[in-house]
């Protein structure tokens, strides 16, 4: 008889804006051969958090073995009953900056980019509070061995 397991292996990759999550996502599934699952697809840039709910639930729906979720806040107590390995990504203020420019100066001016900005820095500030906890905490601000970051996981989801 072949069990099916309900639910997917979650690899959750959470970190401040800008801190290199979809990236290493992106890099991970194409690596992992898993599908990703990225937070900013279920919510909006004024509204912290509000697309976590949504998330889950296409979580909960998920019928492959492995899946990959990032975004701000997706390291969340409410996944706990999913085996699942949790990704911290940190990097300086000035690389995140630099990407976060990067990446949004088409989207906003530069009044809104601040207050956009303003907003995520205080949320980010109470996700990432003391209780929070990933399985492993990586620095961003170089490219991450994704080679090695695999056997660690592939280790994780026997």
């Amino acid at each position: 008889t072949i069990l099916r397991c309900m639910n997917p292996f979650l690899i959750s990759i959470d970190g401040r804006s800008g801190s290199g999550k979809t990236v290493l996502a992106e890099q991970l599934a194409a690596k992992l051969q898993a599908p990703v699952l990225h937070l900013d697809e279920f919510g909006d840039d004024y509204h912290p958090f509000i697309g976590l709910p949504a998330l889950y639930q296409e979580v909960a729906k998920s019928d492959v073995p492995l899946l990959i979720i990032e975004g701000v806040g997706v390291i969340d107590t409410r996944l706990s009953a999913y085996r699942h390995f949790s990704i911290m990504l940190q990097t300086s203020d000035d690389e995140r900056a630099r990407r976060i420019i990067e990446r949004d100066s088409h989207k906003f001016d530069s009044d809104e980019m601040t207050a956009v900005g303003n907003l995520w820095d205080e949320a980010e500030k109470e996700h990432f509070g003391s209780e929070f906890h990933a399985d492993l905490t990586l620095d961003s601000t170089t490219p991450i061995d994704v080679d090695a970051l695999s056997e660690i996981i592939s280790r994780e989801t026997r």
